[in-house]
């Protein structure tokens, strides 16, 4: 069953959350593709995947670039798996019309901002079906995450 998680950040920046989600996905060598509104964004998180923790970097490659495949982790600006990733992560509260051949959609989104809270809810409602696993998250203070009911 596909499963979805929605992380609503409140403190932490979308590239620090993207960052811990990124290391455990590693960590449990799985593959993702990170989906970004612009490639402007998409050139900062692939800075500080390259540079944020000094002792180690997250393997990663940006749209445009060869080999794909290659590649555990793929920043884009479209619904795409070049990799053939099993994680999908969405930011800027977006999201596909089916998640097709990922197993877990990751959407991280900003929760101080009341259109993106909207577009999250219409999401959940869209694929508020048996067919998926749903869980909610919530930053809490020092970026601590509490999974908490949907707050419709």
């Amino acid at each position: 069953m596909p499963r979805l998680d929605f992380y609503q950040i409140s403190e932490s920046s979308l590239e620090k959350v993207l960052l811990g989600l990124l290391t455990k996905t590693i960590q449990t060598s799985e593959r993702a593709v990170v989906v970004m509104e612009s490639i402007e964004r998409i050139n900062v998180l692939s800075s500080q995947l390259w540079t944020q923790q000094p002792d180690s970097w997250l393997p990663h490659g940006v749209i445009g670039e060869d080999e794909p495949s290659s590649h555990p982790i793929w920043l884009t600006n479209k619904i795409e798996n070049p990799n053939n990733s099993n994680f999908l992560f969405l930011t800027d509260a977006s999201m596909p019309d089916t998640l097709g051949e990922f197993n877990r959609c990751f959407n991280v989104f900003d929760g101080n901002v009341p259109e993106l809270k909207t577009n999250i809810t219409e999401h959940w409602s869209k694929f508020a079906t048996d067919e998926y696993e749903f869980n909610y998250y919530e930053e809490k203070a020092a970026g601590k995450w509490v999974k908490t009911k949907y707050p419709v």
